[in-house]
Protein backbone atom coordinates (compact mmCIF):
# COMPACT_ATOMS: atom_id res chain seq x y z
CA UNK A 1 0.00 0.00 0.00
CA UNK A 2 2.73 2.41 0.90
CA UNK A 3 4.52 1.63 -2.69
CA UNK A 4 1.20 1.95 -4.26
CA UNK A 5 0.95 5.32 -2.14
CA UNK A 6 4.99 6.53 -2.94
CA UNK A 7 3.98 5.39 -7.19
CA UNK A 8 1.17 7.48 -7.33
CA UNK A 9 2.34 10.47 -5.60
CA UNK A 10 5.74 9.99 -7.98
CA UNK A 11 3.30 9.63 -10.85
CA UNK A 12 1.31 12.75 -9.92
CA UNK A 13 3.95 15.07 -8.62
CA UNK A 14 6.01 14.63 -12.42
CA UNK A 15 5.40 15.36 -15.55
CA UNK A 16 5.00 13.57 -18.70
CA UNK A 17 8.43 13.94 -19.71
CA UNK A 18 9.60 12.29 -16.59
CA UNK A 19 7.32 9.52 -16.09
CA UNK A 20 8.65 8.31 -19.90
CA UNK A 21 12.25 8.56 -19.09
CA UNK A 22 11.19 6.86 -15.47
CA UNK A 23 9.94 3.68 -17.19
CA UNK A 24 12.85 3.76 -19.94
CA UNK A 25 15.14 3.44 -17.21
CA UNK A 26 13.21 0.81 -15.55
CA UNK A 27 12.99 -1.38 -18.57
CA UNK A 28 16.55 -1.16 -19.32
CA UNK A 29 17.60 -1.98 -16.12
CA UNK A 30 15.77 -5.10 -15.69
CA UNK A 31 16.92 -6.39 -19.41
CA UNK A 32 20.44 -5.61 -17.87
CA UNK A 33 19.70 -7.79 -14.90
CA UNK A 34 18.20 -10.64 -16.99
CA UNK A 35 20.96 -11.01 -19.00
CA UNK A 36 23.48 -10.68 -16.76
CA UNK A 37 21.65 -13.84 -14.84
CA UNK A 38 21.27 -15.43 -18.07
CA UNK A 39 25.00 -15.27 -18.65
CA UNK A 40 26.14 -16.60 -15.40
CA UNK A 41 23.36 -19.14 -14.18
CA UNK A 42 21.40 -19.63 -17.40
CA UNK A 43 24.66 -21.82 -19.34
CA UNK A 44 23.27 -25.10 -18.77
CA UNK A 45 19.89 -25.25 -20.55
CA UNK A 46 19.50 -25.23 -24.48
CA UNK A 47 18.10 -22.42 -26.33
CA UNK A 48 15.33 -23.23 -29.09
CA UNK A 49 16.61 -21.49 -32.68
CA UNK A 50 13.71 -18.91 -33.63
CA UNK A 51 11.55 -20.07 -36.32
CA UNK A 52 12.52 -19.49 -39.67
CA UNK A 53 10.37 -17.70 -42.28
CA UNK A 54 8.69 -19.92 -45.07
CA UNK A 55 9.56 -19.19 -48.63
CA UNK A 56 7.06 -18.29 -51.14
CA UNK A 57 5.39 -20.95 -52.10
CA UNK A 58 6.90 -22.65 -55.39
CA UNK A 59 7.15 -25.98 -57.54
CA UNK A 60 10.09 -27.64 -57.93
CA UNK A 61 11.35 -31.18 -59.21
CA UNK A 62 14.82 -32.72 -59.30
CA UNK A 63 15.75 -35.41 -61.81
CA UNK A 64 18.08 -38.14 -60.17
CA UNK A 65 21.11 -38.93 -62.56
CA UNK A 66 19.71 -42.24 -63.56
CA UNK A 67 16.52 -40.32 -65.50
CA UNK A 68 14.08 -41.12 -62.69
CA UNK A 69 11.88 -37.67 -61.63
CA UNK A 70 11.84 -36.77 -58.16
CA UNK A 71 8.56 -35.90 -55.88
CA UNK A 72 7.31 -31.96 -56.10
CA UNK A 73 8.30 -30.15 -53.16
CA UNK A 74 5.19 -27.81 -51.62
CA UNK A 75 4.82 -24.47 -50.55
CA UNK A 76 7.11 -24.37 -47.01
CA UNK A 77 8.30 -28.04 -47.08
CA UNK A 78 12.26 -28.47 -47.81
CA UNK A 79 14.11 -30.25 -50.62
CA UNK A 80 16.44 -33.08 -49.92
CA UNK A 81 19.65 -30.75 -50.79
CA UNK A 82 18.72 -27.83 -48.46
CA UNK A 83 21.15 -26.79 -46.29
CA UNK A 84 21.41 -27.20 -42.31
CA UNK A 85 19.84 -23.84 -41.29
CA UNK A 86 16.74 -25.16 -43.10
CA UNK A 87 16.77 -22.98 -46.21
CA UNK A 88 15.14 -24.14 -49.69
CA UNK A 89 17.87 -25.04 -52.03
CA UNK A 90 18.39 -23.30 -55.17
CA UNK A 91 18.56 -25.56 -57.88
CA UNK A 92 19.01 -29.05 -58.59
CA UNK A 93 22.26 -30.91 -59.34
CA UNK A 94 22.64 -31.21 -63.37
CA UNK A 95 23.04 -34.60 -64.54
CA UNK A 96 26.40 -36.48 -65.93
CA UNK A 97 26.62 -36.59 -69.69
CA UNK A 98 26.44 -40.91 -70.35
CA UNK A 99 29.17 -42.07 -72.07
CA UNK A 100 27.26 -43.05 -75.06
CA UNK A 101 26.26 -39.04 -75.15
CA UNK A 102 30.17 -38.14 -75.20
CA UNK A 103 30.43 -40.55 -77.87
CA UNK A 104 27.92 -38.59 -79.98
CA UNK A 105 29.27 -36.40 -82.88
CA UNK A 106 26.98 -34.10 -85.27
CA UNK A 107 26.86 -35.09 -89.07
CA UNK A 108 28.32 -31.61 -89.68
CA UNK A 109 32.30 -32.22 -87.41
CA UNK A 110 31.45 -36.18 -88.80
CA UNK A 111 31.76 -34.57 -92.64
CA UNK A 112 34.32 -32.01 -91.92
CA UNK A 113 36.70 -34.63 -90.75
CA UNK A 114 36.14 -37.26 -93.26
CA UNK A 115 37.22 -34.51 -95.69
CA UNK A 116 40.12 -33.51 -93.89
CA UNK A 117 41.13 -36.94 -93.73
CA UNK A 118 40.51 -37.61 -97.60
CA UNK A 119 43.31 -34.78 -98.36
CA UNK A 120 45.66 -35.76 -96.15
CA UNK A 121 45.53 -39.02 -97.98
CA UNK A 122 45.58 -37.66 -101.23
CA UNK A 123 48.66 -35.49 -100.14
CA UNK A 124 50.24 -38.77 -99.29
CA UNK A 125 49.55 -40.41 -102.72
CA UNK A 126 50.93 -37.25 -104.50
CA UNK A 127 53.92 -37.27 -102.77
CA UNK A 128 54.72 -40.94 -103.09
CA UNK A 129 53.98 -40.56 -106.53
CA UNK A 130 56.21 -37.84 -106.97
CA UNK A 131 59.22 -39.41 -105.19
CA UNK A 132 58.65 -42.36 -107.09
CA UNK A 133 58.91 -40.60 -110.29
CA UNK A 134 62.25 -39.14 -108.47
CA UNK A 135 63.47 -42.56 -108.08
CA UNK A 136 62.83 -43.72 -111.57
CA UNK A 137 64.48 -40.81 -113.28
CA UNK A 138 67.74 -41.06 -111.21
CA UNK A 139 68.29 -45.30 -112.25
CA UNK A 140 67.50 -44.47 -115.98
CA UNK A 141 70.41 -41.35 -115.57
CA UNK A 142 72.21 -44.30 -113.83
CA UNK A 143 71.49 -46.90 -116.65
CA UNK A 144 72.44 -44.31 -119.76
CA UNK A 145 75.84 -43.55 -117.89
CA UNK A 146 76.82 -46.73 -117.08
CA UNK A 147 75.64 -47.54 -121.00
CA UNK A 148 77.95 -44.92 -121.92
CA UNK A 149 81.04 -46.20 -119.84
CA UNK A 150 80.57 -49.40 -121.12
CA UNK A 151 80.48 -48.42 -125.18
CA UNK A 152 83.67 -45.81 -124.59
CA UNK A 153 85.63 -48.91 -122.83
CA UNK A 154 84.43 -51.43 -125.64
CA UNK A 155 85.65 -48.50 -128.57
CA UNK A 156 88.72 -47.97 -126.72
CA UNK A 157 89.83 -51.84 -126.42
CA UNK A 158 88.55 -52.89 -130.47
CA UNK A 159 91.26 -49.82 -131.37
CA UNK A 160 93.79 -51.42 -129.01
CA UNK A 161 93.28 -55.07 -130.64
CA UNK A 162 93.14 -53.18 -133.86
CA UNK A 163 96.61 -51.82 -133.67
CA UNK A 164 98.13 -55.42 -132.22
CA UNK A 165 96.69 -57.08 -135.41
CA UNK A 166 98.01 -54.08 -137.16
CA UNK A 167 101.65 -54.01 -135.83
CA UNK A 168 101.46 -58.41 -136.32
CA UNK A 169 101.18 -57.73 -139.32
CA UNK A 170 102.39 -55.06 -140.53
CA UNK A 171 104.53 -56.44 -144.06
CA UNK A 172 108.34 -56.47 -143.83
CA UNK A 173 111.08 -53.82 -145.30
CA UNK A 174 112.61 -55.44 -148.47
CA UNK A 175 116.28 -56.31 -148.12
CA UNK A 176 118.45 -53.89 -149.65
CA UNK A 177 122.42 -54.85 -149.95
CA UNK A 178 124.87 -52.90 -147.27
CA UNK A 179 126.51 -49.95 -149.09
CA UNK A 180 123.93 -49.86 -151.98
CA UNK A 181 122.77 -46.21 -151.21
CA UNK A 182 126.00 -44.88 -150.69
CA UNK A 183 127.03 -46.35 -153.93
CA UNK A 184 124.06 -44.80 -155.83
CA UNK A 185 125.25 -41.67 -154.43
CA UNK A 186 128.52 -41.92 -155.54
CA UNK A 187 127.93 -43.22 -158.67
CA UNK A 188 129.14 -46.29 -158.34
CA UNK A 189 127.50 -49.64 -159.91
CA UNK A 190 127.25 -52.30 -157.67
CA UNK A 191 129.24 -55.31 -157.84
CA UNK A 192 127.39 -57.80 -159.58
CA UNK A 193 124.18 -55.20 -160.53
CA UNK A 194 121.12 -54.42 -158.39
CA UNK A 195 119.23 -57.59 -156.87
CA UNK A 196 116.83 -58.94 -158.64
CA UNK A 197 113.67 -56.64 -158.83
CA UNK A 198 115.20 -53.59 -158.69
CA UNK A 199 116.36 -50.90 -161.32
CA UNK A 200 119.02 -49.00 -161.64
CA UNK A 201 116.49 -46.09 -161.48
CA UNK A 202 114.34 -46.22 -158.05
CA UNK A 203 110.91 -45.15 -158.38
CA UNK A 204 108.82 -43.71 -155.30
CA UNK A 205 105.29 -45.47 -155.49
CA UNK A 206 102.86 -43.15 -153.30
CA UNK A 207 101.48 -44.50 -150.08
CA UNK A 208 97.77 -46.39 -150.56
CA UNK A 209 95.05 -44.76 -148.71
CA UNK A 210 94.66 -46.32 -145.45
CA UNK A 211 91.37 -48.06 -144.77
CA UNK A 212 89.35 -46.98 -142.10
CA UNK A 213 88.11 -49.93 -140.11
CA UNK A 214 85.11 -49.74 -138.03
CA UNK A 215 84.14 -51.60 -134.56
CA UNK A 216 80.26 -52.13 -133.59
CA UNK A 217 79.88 -51.04 -130.26
CA UNK A 218 75.74 -51.40 -129.59
CA UNK A 219 72.57 -52.39 -131.51
CA UNK A 220 69.54 -51.18 -130.07
CA UNK A 221 65.18 -50.53 -131.55
CA UNK A 222 64.33 -47.20 -130.92
CA UNK A 223 60.69 -46.29 -132.87
CA UNK A 224 60.84 -49.45 -134.52
CA UNK A 225 64.10 -48.49 -136.48
CA UNK A 226 67.07 -50.35 -136.43
CA UNK A 227 69.90 -47.60 -135.13
CA UNK A 228 74.00 -48.87 -134.04
CA UNK A 229 76.51 -47.04 -132.46
CA UNK A 230 80.19 -47.73 -134.74
CA UNK A 231 83.45 -46.62 -133.36
CA UNK A 232 86.74 -45.76 -135.48
CA UNK A 233 89.86 -44.18 -134.27
CA UNK A 234 88.66 -43.35 -130.98
CA UNK A 235 85.45 -41.80 -132.58
CA UNK A 236 81.81 -42.75 -132.39
CA UNK A 237 79.18 -42.92 -134.94
CA UNK A 238 75.50 -43.10 -134.59
CA UNK A 239 73.96 -44.43 -137.77
CA UNK A 240 71.10 -45.96 -138.85
CA UNK A 241 70.11 -48.05 -142.34
CA UNK A 242 70.43 -46.23 -145.41
CA UNK A 243 73.53 -43.48 -143.77
CA UNK A 244 76.54 -42.81 -145.45
CA UNK A 245 80.26 -42.89 -143.45
CA UNK A 246 83.07 -40.83 -144.11
CA UNK A 247 85.23 -43.30 -146.40
CA UNK A 248 82.05 -43.86 -148.43
CA UNK A 249 80.68 -47.20 -147.28
CA UNK A 250 76.96 -47.30 -146.81
CA UNK A 251 75.05 -49.02 -144.01
CA UNK A 252 72.93 -51.57 -145.64
CA UNK A 253 71.11 -52.83 -142.70
CA UNK A 254 71.14 -53.63 -139.03
CA UNK A 255 70.72 -56.47 -136.74
CA UNK A 256 71.03 -58.29 -133.14
CA UNK A 257 74.25 -59.77 -134.61
CA UNK A 258 76.37 -56.20 -136.04
CA UNK A 259 76.15 -54.16 -139.07
CA UNK A 260 76.29 -54.56 -142.85
CA UNK A 261 78.17 -52.14 -144.94
CA UNK A 262 78.69 -51.49 -148.55
CA UNK A 263 80.81 -50.12 -151.15
CA UNK A 264 81.35 -50.00 -154.57
CA UNK A 265 78.95 -53.14 -154.48
CA UNK A 266 81.21 -55.05 -152.26
CA UNK A 267 79.49 -55.64 -148.84
CA UNK A 268 81.07 -56.53 -145.72
CA UNK A 269 79.56 -57.51 -142.29
CA UNK A 270 80.72 -56.76 -138.67
CA UNK A 271 79.62 -58.42 -136.03
CA UNK A 272 79.18 -57.05 -132.58
CA UNK A 273 81.86 -57.29 -130.24
CA UNK A 274 80.31 -59.69 -127.40
CA UNK A 275 82.27 -58.54 -124.39
CA UNK A 276 84.85 -55.54 -123.41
Amino acid sequence: MAMDKLKNSIFAQGSTKQKVILVATIIIFIIVIWQIVGLFGGGGESTAPPPTPASAPRQMSATSPSGAAGASVAAGGVSPGASAAGGVSSGAAMPLPSPDQLAMVSPLNMSGAAELLKGQQEQQKNYVDSLNQLQLLKVKREIAVTNQAIAAARLATATADKNMSDLLTQPAAPQVPAGAYASKLAGQQLPGGYPPGMSETVTPVPPLPAEITYVVISVSMQFNRWTAVLGSQGKLYNVAVGDVLADGERVLSISKSGVILEKEGKSKKISIISSI
